[in-house]
């Protein structure tokens, strides 16, 4: 199997998406992976480590077949609830309740270093299809643009909880890639190709309501009276910051497409 790999730099015509909502960049996120060869319509998807299911979600107004595995029962009952036509199941990645060949794609947003990845990509190889994708996603809040999210950090610093994951730029060491070089090797010895890698910028909606509840899975193991005051301060932030009913986070979105 060749290791051909193919790099379209940040400049691309992804920075043409930065001003677009969360609607529009998916759907843009859709149509790059259908030029790269992976289609989403109709396809068999699982999603490892869901989180609330907003890329699940995205995934299944294309009329994929989409599941999700995520060892945090919290995570699972939000996720359901937003998106009720999905199939989620508490469970962990290293495992995989699943049949041998029953993916088109696997993918995994924020969520691959958190992971065993030598046990989890050994699942994934069994459970993907002959020429299946695994997608790895990497999403992070942009602070030099957003005061909601660096407000946002503040707060959960102040708690002792783990802040948003921040968009940093790669160190010389991985000016080449924006992954870790280690990943690409285990990927290869597992066996899986690399079709394309870039990143691209994008503003995603959020209500007040939505982004608590992404607030919220960095408070999952914070006692109740803690979650509390961080949500009441947010909460405050939010009304006393916020004139519409919505307002945008910049990101940077890296994307990596791989092939069994």
């Amino acid at each position: 199997m060749s290791h051909t790999h193919y790099k379209i730099d940040t400049e691309s015509s992804w920075r043409s998406t930065k001003d677009k909502s969360s609607n529009h960049y998916m759907e843009d996120f859709c149509k790059e992976l259908y030029i790269r060869g992976v289609s989403i319509e109709n396809a068999y998807i699982l999603e490892l480590g869901c989180g609330h299911g907003f890329v699940t979600q995205a995934f299944q107004n294309l009329q994929a077949d989409v599941k999700g595995i995520h060892c945090s029962p919290e995570e699972i009952s939000i996720a359901q609830k937003q998106n009720p036509e999905a199939h989620y199941i508490k469970g962990n990645p290293e495992y995989l309740p699943f049949e041998k060949d029953s993916f088109d794609i696997v993918y995994a947003c924020n969520h691959w270093e958190h992971l065993d990845r030598n046990k989890v990509l050994s699942e994934v190889d069994r459970v993907l299809k002959p020429k299946g994708y695994l997608l790895i996603l990497d999403a992070n809040c942009r602070l030099d643009q957003e005061c909601v999210a660096y407000h946002t950090n503040e707060l959960l610093s102040m708690y002792g909880r783990t802040p948003l994951a921040t968009h940093t730029f790669p160190s010389e060491e991985h000016s080449h890639s924006f992954f870790p070089p280690e990943w690409f090797e285990e990927w290869r010895k597992a066996g899986f190709s690399i079709i394309d890698e870039w990143s691209f910028m994008c503003n995603v909606d959020f209500t007040l309501k939505s982004w608590i509840n992404t607030v919220l899975q960095h408070t999952i193991e914070a006692s109740n009276y803690i979650k509390s005051r961080i949500m009441d301060e947010l909460r405050l932030f939010l009304l006393n910051s916020i004139e519409h009913d919505s307002f945008p986070i910049p990101y940077t979105c890296k994307t990596v497409v791989l092939q069994k």
